[in-house]
């Protein structure tokens, strides 16, 4: 026999399936807030995946959350138990929750390649001195995630960007401090003219100095 309880919960799991039902029809049929939103998150959705490389389609993502919400939400009435709430919840926050924590894992690697990185490029401008070529030439001594932001800002100038915008691209793309500062001293340098080998140098000094008061 049901506790009282769970009878209450699952009488409220109706209620917020009704009147979910009853706000989608309302809020579609009077205005575009609900779209305005579900096209928020979907963008959200797919500058995270697009950051991670991942083939999977932000619309895809939310349509299964979607379907799923509502099964769970009739298994409420049907089952009469609570239970499907929690999952309920937990799929309406689980994809949000694990892109995010994929993005924040994929950028810390990134930080932890920018020394080997400035140091291969370095080497590469020594050989090279023309930036572009460089980059392309460095891109090819880091490994993966790094390697593939590069690959991007070279493919970004195969099709017409200017370098500078292409890695403000990559700085944006990223969202870490360490990567945009060591990205605008790469611009600035090449900018000003100066001795950009040694500058890099001095700025993969910089990074170690700073990993090692932090660990």
């Amino acid at each position: 026999m049901s506790s009282p309880l769970a009878t209450l919960l699952s009488y409220g799991g109706c209620a917020l399936l009704a009147s979910g039902t009853i706000g989608t029809v309302v809020c579609l049929s009077r205005s575009n807030w609900l779209l305005v939103r579900v096209r928020g998150y979907e963008l959200r959705l797919e500058r995270g995946l697009r950051y991670l490389q991942s083939a999977t389609q932000a619309r895809r993502v939310w349509q299964a959350q979607l379907a799923l919400m509502c099964l769970l939400l009739a298994l409420v009435v049907v089952m009469r138990s609570p239970w499907p709430l929690l999952l309920a919840a937990i799929v309406a926050a689980g994809p949000r929750w694990w892109i995010d924590r994929a993005a924040r894992r994929r950028t810390t690697r990134i930080e932890v390649q920018l020394d080997a990185w400035l140091l291969a490029l370095s080497n590469a401008l020594r050989a090279n001195p023309a930036l572009p070529a460089a980059l392309a030439a460095s891109a090819k001594l880091v490994a993966a995630p790094l390697s593939r932001e590069l690959e991007r800002v070279a493919n970004e100038q195969r099709l017409g960007v200017a370098l500078d915008h292409a890695l403000r691209h990559m700085a944006e793309r990223v969202q870490s401090a360490p990567v945009g500062a060591t990205l605008a001293i790469v611009r600035i340098a090449r900018g000003t003219g100066g001795d950009l080998s040694h500058t890099l140098e001095a700025a993969a000094a910089s990074l170690r100095e700073m990993a090692r008061l932090e660990g």
